[in-house]
């Protein structure tokens, strides 16, 4: 007899936002049936996105930690329990940043993620990074009535300028 272990997803989605905004950024999962412990390190950078907190902490034994390294910060999560933690599919938790803008990854590092079952099984799990970008830019003009002759091609309209088709 052997057991067969499904197979579960962690993401991060593509999102935008304001800069100078707060964010809530959602960790979400499929497949989330009789976990017993997880470990996650997600890499982004600091001068995107500031921590801020866990809004959402899992029942457990649950830490989540903000740490320095060489090539930007992580938020390292790990979490056990020997009560098994079925998730129905969509958000496990969230991070909250504040967004102070540009374009950033929000990255599962390359090593040290794990889901494992209440047997402490590694569950084969597809890890799919995401991103953070600004929204797009709204345009603050807008398209008047007046249409003039720029004599001189600079682009301003001067007083002594007659609209066209008006005389």
């Amino acid at each position: 007899f052997r057991r067969v272990l499904f197979r579960s997803t962690v993401s991060i989605p593509d999102i935008t936002a304001q800069p100078n905004t707060d964010v809530s950024i959602p960790i979400n999962v499929t497949g989330f049936n009789n976990i017993g412990a997880i470990s996650l390190i997600i890499n982004y950078d600091p001068s995107v996105l500031t921590f801020q907190s866990n809004p959402d902490p899992l029942t457990g034994i649950y830490v989540v930690n903000d740490v320095n390294t060489a090539t930007g910060k992580q938020i390292r999560i790990a979490w056990a329990s020997t009560t098994p933690l079925d998730v129905a599919d969509g958000p496990l938790l969230h991070l909250n940043f504040k967004y102070i803008g540009s374009n950033s990854n929000i990255e599962f590092d390359a090593s040290g993620n794990e889901i494992a079952d209440a047997n402490a099984d590694v569950i084969p799990t597809t890890f799919t990074n995401g991103s953070i970008s600004p929204v797009g830019v709204t345009p603050t003009g807008s398209i008047g009535d007046y249409v003039w002759k720029d004599l001189d091609e600079n682009g301003i309209q001067q007083e002594d300028r007659k609209s066209v088709g008006r005389g």
